[in-house]
Parts: structure tokens; sequence; C-alpha cells
């Protein structure tokens, strides 16, 4: 039937039911994909999203690593130490410490901290030294173990004094003090000043800083008792920043061996702000290495006197008072440890105290001494 074939039938050409030959051509990506530049246009635009978003990935994850290591710390408690630890003092040749310690994680300069946890403890070791080879070399086989044991962030600095001038431990001191801070600013909040020939042997010995200037070498082989005497603060002894620089540090006026420790500790137990602890004699032993004694570091005839009239030169004698003292004449960067090695003038450093808090023929004496003696 007629009627019948026109609602059935093909729509004709001037029917209004006309329909598009697809759904999806009504989609705009299709209509900007079927050009060959639209194609083009979106295939880059795809690209860049994939890439924005794998970018976004890659730093979120960043972030969440960055934030995961600050909240990782070291454990407060250090499991494994031991309270009577091993010994080598047989010193091994250069080549021997550096293939023993290549593959610690420690890094040029002889700077090295924990892998797996962020230390509670920065620490600058600070070593005064001359024609001491065999003992530094003895002092790292047995103590870079220690330290890292320790789980420290530590460094190693050696302050060497250029020969031709009288040994001085306190100067030398200071120097590292000062100069450390200009090669890692402010990396370390706690320093240890350390002689190059004492080893530690209980492990227990922690080597942070405290409250108070805290004395390590409590108890040393040398000495029948331990401890040498009531008032000694040498040989090894850890300070922060604000307790050195608030005793102003050693005197520099010290040529020769003896009498600036005994300065040093008047120095911390008559200031109010420093205060001063020793570890138990259990806690702090130390082995010293056996040593004749070294030409360039005699006795000083004039430590008595010096130390009986220290108290008025405490504020100029030390750290405030280093400038012209010495030159630093290289800086060298070993595996093992950094090197200091400087030049002293020990004419600058007596002529930067005053007379009056010398005493003329004192100060003149003095000069006579570091004059006359040669390393």
């Amino acid at each position: 039937m007629d009627g019948g074939e026109g609602r059935t039938g093909r729509a004709g050409k001037g029917s209004g039911n006309k329909q598009p030959r697809c759904v999806k051509c009504r989609d705009p990506v299709f209509q900007i994909t079927r050009k060959p530049k639209g194609f083009m246009f979106f295939i880059v635009v795809a690209s860049s999203l994939v890439l924005l978003a794998m970018n976004i990935n890659v730093n979120m994850d960043k972030l969440l690593y960055k934030k995961i290591a600050i909240l990782e710390n070291c454990s407060d408690v250090i499991y494994g130490l031991a309270r009577r630890r091993m010994i080598n003092l047989i010193p091994p040749t250069w080549a021997e410490l550096e293939a023993n310690f290549s593959k610690t994680g420690i890094q040029l300069g002889g700077r090295w901290k924990p892998k797996n946890c962020t230390s509670r403890i920065h620490v600058a070791i600070i070593i005064p030294f001359r024609d001491r080879d065999s003992h530094l070399r003895v002092f790292l086989n047995n103590m870079h173990p220690f330290f890292q044991k320790q789980e420290l962030d530590y460094r190693i600095y050696i302050v060497e004094q250029k020969a031709g001038t009288i040994f001085n431990r306190g100067l030398l001191l200071n120097i590292g003090f000062v100069e450390s801070a200009k090669i890692d600013g402010d990396a370390y909040d706690c320093f240890a000043l350390h002689d190059v020939d004492l080893i530690a042997e209980n492990e227990w010995n922690i080597y942070n800083c405290s409250e108070k200037v805290k004395h390590m070498a409590a108890n040393i082989s040398k000495f029948k008792s331990g401890l040498a005497y009531e008032k000694y603060s040498g040989g090894v002894a850890m300070f922060t920043k604000w307790q050195y620089t608030s005793v102003n540090g050693y005197p520099n006026t010290y040529f020769g061996w003896g009498g600036e420790d005994d300065d040093l500790y008047e120095r911390i137990t008559n200031n109010n702000n420093a205060g001063f602890s020793r570890v138990p004699l259990d806690i702090g032993r130390y082995t010293m290495i056996k040593h004749e004694r070294d030409s360039g570091n005699p006795v000083n005839p004039g430590r008595v006197r010096q130390l009986q009239s220290s108290y008025k030169r405490r504020k100029v004698d030390g750290l405030s008072g280093l400038n012209g003292t010495y030159t630093v004449l290289k800086i060298d960067e070993f595996l093992l440890y950094t090197r200091i090695y400087v030049d002293v003038d020990p004419i600058a450093v007596l002529s930067a105290i005053p007379v009056n808090l010398y005493g003329e023929w004192e100060l003149k004496q003095m000069r006579k001494w570091v004059n006359k003696t040669k390393s």
C-alpha cells in the first residue's frame, strides 16, 4: 500500500527525518583527528599530558623520599657496641688504609655519615699534628671504624704546623676550630679536640656534646691511676661551638710542651656558662701510642709563670687574638682526612698580648724562648 510504503520505505531527499551517516561524527575529537593536521595536534597534546602526569608522579616521589629521609633519624640506642674493643697498634701503609676504607662510604676529606638514617651527632674531629705519620695511620685505622659504629656524621681535620717553629698545640686547635668552619660552615655543631696518639678502647664512650664541656680521656694507659691528675682536661675533650667560643678557646701563647690544658681547665671552671664534666673511668679508657719526646716540642720552661698570670689574659689570649698569628699554606682533601697546613708566627702571637697583661720581663723571656729554640 502507498501509505505503508510511505511509512516504512527509504526517506526521500526532501524528508525532514534525514539521519547523519554516523553518531561519532558529532564528537569534536573525531572532527579534529579526521584531518592530518588535526590528528598530529591531538597526538602532541595527548603526549604532553602523559609526560606531565609522569613528571608530577616523579616529583611527588622525590618529595615523599625527602620527607621520609628527614624523619628517619638514627636510633637513640646503638646495638653491638663493645666495652673492650680490639686495638691494632701496627701502622698500615697508606695504600692499605685506602683499600680498607674505600668501600665504607667515606667521602673525600675524611667525611662519613650513615647511609640508612640521619645521624643525631654531627662532629668535627680536630687533631693538632706534626711529624707523627705512623701515629696518624694507627689513629685512622682504629678510629674511623669506631666513629662509624657510633653512627656519627663526622669529618677528621689534621691541623699540621710547618717545621721551623716550636710546636703549639693550643694554637693549632684554635686554628682548626676556625678554619673547619670556613670549609664546612655550620655542618658540625660539636667539636672533638683530639690528640693523635690516643685510641679509644670503649665504644660506649660516645663522641657527642652535652650541656657541659665533656672530658673524654679520663683513663689513659700511660698513667697508673688512669687520670693524669684531678684537673687534667687534655687528650680528648668535646665542646659545642658555643662552649668553645664562650671560654675564648685555648690560649695561643704556650709554645712547647705543657701548660695549655691546665689553662683551659681554669677557663672552663671559671666560666659560669660552660661547666666541666668527665666520663667515668671505665668508659673513658684510651690506649696511648708510645713515642719519644718530639725535639720540636720541648718542655716549656715558663709554663708555671704563665699559668699564674693567665687569668689576666683570657679575654685576649685565644680565639679573639688569632688574627695575624698564622698563615694557611695549603688545604688538602685526602680520602681519610682533611689536612690544614699552617705556618705560625710566634712573635705575632706574643705581640698580640698587651705588655701589662703579661709582664715586661716575662714577655721578654718568652720571646727569647721562641727565638732560641728551633724545631
